[in-house]
C-alpha cells in the first residue's frame, strides 16, 4: 500500500514525488501503529481480449526483446516463412486485424500447425475454432492483412532455429485467437489513516483464457498495456470498516532513463513518429501518414544506418555512434525534424487530392534541397567520428563498371579491402593481396 500524496504535501519535487526523506520519515512514525477506515472500496469483473495477429513491426519488436534479433533478421526470416516454406502469409505489412472470410478456414490451419509441430498438438487441440476474437474485422484490414499462418503442412525439421522461433510466435498469435477471454477480478482500496491517504490495488485470475497459449516466462516479461495493477490478492472488506496499520516503512526509489531501443522498438518508434512532435497539427498529419519508411522499407533503413557506422548493436540494444551524434548535430533543425515528413505529407497529399501541382512540389523540393547543400557548403563542417576518404588507385578497375578501386581497413584488425569508388551504384569489392 503505497501513500497518495497531495498537491500542497511537502517534500514534492515538481513532478509530485516525495523527494524529502525528512517529510517520509515523519509520515512513518505518524501512521506506525495508529488506527484507520476504509475510505474506497471497489471490486470488478474485467475481461481482456485476444491479443491481435501480428504486423511486421509487431514481430520485430517482439523477436528483437525476446531473441535479439536485427529487423533485417525478422524480415528476412518471414520471407523466408512465407515464399520457402509456404508456412506463413505475406510478412510486409501494418495490419493487425484479419479477414473474416478466412475465420472458416480456422480448423484446416490449427491441423496444419499440428502437423509442422506436434510439440503444439495440446494447445492445437484446446483450441475453439467457433470462437471469433476482435482480431476478426474487415473494416480494419489495409493492403494487407496480419501475419498469420497457412494451411500448409510443412515440416519443423526443415526449419532453421531462427525459422521456428519465429513461426512459434506466429502460431501463438493465431491459436489465442480460439481460447476465451483472459478474465479476472480487479481490486482497489483507499484506506485513511491519520490524515493520510494510503491506496492498493490487486487481481486474481479468475479464468486464464488465451493466456495458456503462453508460457510462464512469456506471461512474467509481459506487461499488460491496458491494466498497471500489481497481481497481489487483497482480502474482502467494505466501505467504513476500522483497520490498524501495523507497520509502515519508507522505500526509497531512483527515477530510471527512457529505455534505450532495440530494433523492435525503434521500428515502433519511426512506425509512430507522430508521438515524438508537440505541435497538434503536424502531429495529426504524421499519424495518418505511414511515419518514418513502411513496413517494407525500415528493417533496411536501419541496416543501412548500422552499415555506415551510425548506430551500432550493443547486446540487444541499438545506440547511436559518436558519428551519428556528430551527423545530428551538423544538421539544420528543419532537415532532421519529422515535421519535414509532415509537411511532405500534405504537400502530398494536395497532388492526390488534385488541390496542388506535382511540378510545383517537385519545384519546392529542388529549391530546398538546393538552398540546404549552398548553406552546408558556405562553412566548414566537423564531423567527429568520421573516416576520411581513402584514395582512388589509378592501378587497379572494378571488373564490373570499370572505375577505380579503393584500399579500405577492414573490421579485422591489420587487414585491408578494396571497394569500388562508384558506390553505392557499384558495390563490388575484392581481398586484399598485400595492398594488390
Amino acid at each position: 500500500m503505497t501513500n497518495t500524496t497531495q498537491e500542497d504535501q511537502a517534500g514534492l519535487d515538481s513532478e509530485g514525488r516525495l523527494v524529502d526523506t525528512a517529510v517520509a520519515d515523519a509520515l512513518v512514525a505518524a501512521v506506525k501503529g495508529q488506527p484507520g477506515t476504509i475510505a474506497a472500496y471497489k471490486q470488478e469483473a474485467k475481461k481482456q481480449n485476444q491479443p491481435l495477429a501480428f504486423a511486421l513491426s509487431d514481430i520485430t519488436a517482439l523477436a528483437s526483446a525476446k531473441f535479439g534479433y536485427s529487423a533485417e533478421d525478422v524480415l528476412n526470416t518471414c520471407q523466408a516463412l512465407y515464399e520457402t516454406h509456404k508456412l506463413t502469409s505475406y510478412p510486409r505489412t501494418d495490419c493487425a486485424y484479419l479477414p473474416e472470410s478466412q475465420h472458416a478456414d480456422a480448423p484446416r490451419v490449427l491441423e496444419a500447425i499440428k502437423h509442422v509441430n506436434p510439440e503444439l498438438a495440446g494447445l492445437v487441440d484446446g483450441a475453439d475454432p467457433r470462437i471469433k476474437s476482435k482480431t476478426w474485422d474487415d473494416s480494419k484490414i489495409t493492403a494487407h492483412h496480419g501475419i498469420v499462418p497457412t494451411m500448409q503442412k510443412g515440416s519443423k525439421a526443415a526449419l532453421s532455429e531462427r525459422e521456428r522461433n519465429i513461426y512459434d510466435l506466429i502460431v501463438r498469435a493465431y491459436l489465442a485467437q480460439f481460447y476465451p477471454l483472459h478474465e479476472y477480478m480487479q481490486t482497489t482500496v483507499g484506506v485513511e489513516i491519520a490524515g493520510e491517504n494510503f491506496a492498493a490495488s490487486g487481481k486474481v485470475v479468475t479464468r486464464n483464457g488465451w493466456r495458456d497459449v503462453y508460457s510462464q516466462a512469456d506471461e512474467e516479461g509481459e506487461k499488460d498495456e491496458d491494466d498497471d495493477s500489481g497481481t497481489q490478492a487483497l482480502p474482502s472488506m467494505a466501505q467504513g470498516d476500522a483497520v490498524t496499520c501495523t507497520d509502515a516503512t519508507r522505500k526509497d526509489a531512483k527515477t530510471k532513463p527512457p529505455a534505450r531501443f532495440t530494433e523492435g522498438t525503434l521500428i515502433r518508434a519511426m512506425e509512430n513518429i507522430h508521438k515524438f512532435v508537440s505541435d497538434a497539427e503536424h502531429k495529426k498529419m504524421l499519424r495518418e501518414g505511414d511515419g518514418i519508411g513502411t513496413s517494407a522499407t525500415r528493417a533496411s533503413i536501419i541496416s543501412e544506418l548500422k552499415r555506415r557506422e551510425f548506430l551500432a548493436v550493443k547486446g540487444k540494444q541499438i545506440i547511436s555512434t559518436t558519428l551519428g551524434r556528430s551527423v545530428i548535430d551538423a544538421l539544420p533543425e528543419v532537415v532532421k525534424s519529422p515535421v519535414l515528413t509532415a509537411l511532405y505529407e500534405r504537400m502530398l497529399k494536395g497532388v492526390e487530392q488534385g488541390t496542388a501541382a506535382l511540378d510545383a512540389f517537385i519545384t519546392k523540393q529542388e529549391t530546398f534541397i538546393r538552398d540546404q547543400v549552398a548553406k552546408a557548403n558556405s562553412g566548414a563542417v566537423t564531423i567527429a567520428g568520421g573516416k576520411e576518404a581513402a584514395p582512388v588507385s589509378s592501378l587497379h578497375k572494378c571488373m564490373a563498371c570499370g572505375s577505380g578501386l579503393s584500399r579500405r581497413p577492414s573490421k579485422k584488425k591489420g587487414q585491408f579491402w578494396w571497394g569500388c569508388s562508384n558506390f553505392p551504384t557499384c558495390k563490388q569489392t575484392y581481398p586484399d593481396l598485400k595492398g594488390r
